[in-house]
């Protein structure tokens, strides 16, 4: 079964700003700059993002089937992305035959796949893809597939808080009311090591609702700045600041903009470099976003 968008329908005229784009914002401005609002990335390829999509489309059809591993497999050597030293097709593989055998048995069942939201706000609506909707135990439960090549004892720390835990079970509640209890973060691990893990995430509704007015303050502040960079191009080194936290630049094997950012945006680097790549929002259509020369 699938979810039909219940709140809202999608008008391609409204500015549409999900949870990859804010965390972008949030985190560092040059980066949003570079990927939401000049709309470039990477000619290079991008292996980890690659692999991730591959995964989740994999256990898709898990779930759809009901852990079907002859078509798990199937499906998963149909697809196709750029591997690299650690992300392999017999790694993925592995991997999808250790989640069959850890969770195949268990007490839960999928309602709903691939769950596209849309939640109108002024000027902006909020969006996303939930991967799954799950009943288990005695409520409805949000889960998002997670893979990592790090999982440590502190990884499900980042969750609690986290911006799109506050989206998700916000928007959740929205769809398919109070029986939502919480969110579930389903991590697979990057080896061939079994090392799947879950961890649940509950937020109360005062908490939830504080957490969602941080994020309604981002994102004002987000469609304030495309409009400060539309009225005055030229201003973007001011109005789009480098991170101060120098960690952005170096997480997880460092932002794919950071040279951008030493060569000063230029041009020639530009166009050596990347290449144009509008960035459409979970479920919407790219007809509308901006975009600026530099």
């Amino acid at each position: 079964m699938t979810s039909e968008n219940k709140v809202v329908e999608k008008d391609p005229k409204v500015r549409r700003i999900d949870y990859t784009e804010l965390c972008s914002f949030v985190l560092c401005k040059r980066k949003w700059y570079a990927r939401h609002f000049l709309s470039i990335v990477p000619k290079a390829a991008r292996p980890p993002l690659d692999f991730g999509i591959a995964l989740h489309e994999a256990l898709d059809v898990m779930y759809q089937t009901k852990f079907d591993l002859e078509a798990v497999l199937e499906k998963w050597h149909s697809l196709k992305f750029e591997a690299d030293m650690k992300r392999t097709s017999m790694v993925g593989e592995l991997m999808l035959k250790s989640y069959h055998t850890q969770y195949c048995e268990q007490n839960m069942e999928a309602l709903h796949h691939e769950v596209i939201w849309e939640l109108p706000f002024d000027h902006f609506n909020l969006c996303g893809r939930m991967d799954r909707v799950v009943q288990w135990h005695d409520g409805l439960w949000i889960m998002d597939h997670k893979t990592s090549s790090r999982m440590g004892a502190t990884y499900f720390e980042q969750f609690n808080p986290h911006m799109q835990v506050s989206m998700y079970l916000h928007a959740g509640r929205q769809y398919f009311g109070d029986d939502v209890r919480g969110f579930i973060a389903d991590a697979l691990f990057v080896g061939k090591t079994n090392k799947n893990q879950r961890d649940v995430v509950t937020i109360g509704e005062e908490e939830l609702s504080q957490r969602m007015d941080e994020v309604l303050h981002h994102s004002y502040e987000l469609v304030d700045t495309e409009t400060s960079l539309k009225e005055k191009p030229a201003m973007w080194r001011t109005t789009c600041p480098r991170a101060m936290i120098t960690e952005t630049c170096s997480a997880w094997g460092c932002c794919e903009y950071r040279d951008l950012c030493r060569y000063g945006y230029k041009p020639k680097f530009i166009e050596a470099q990347f290449r144009k790549e509008v960035w459409t929002p979970a479920g919407g259509d790219p007809d509308g976003k901006v975009g600026q020369d530099v």
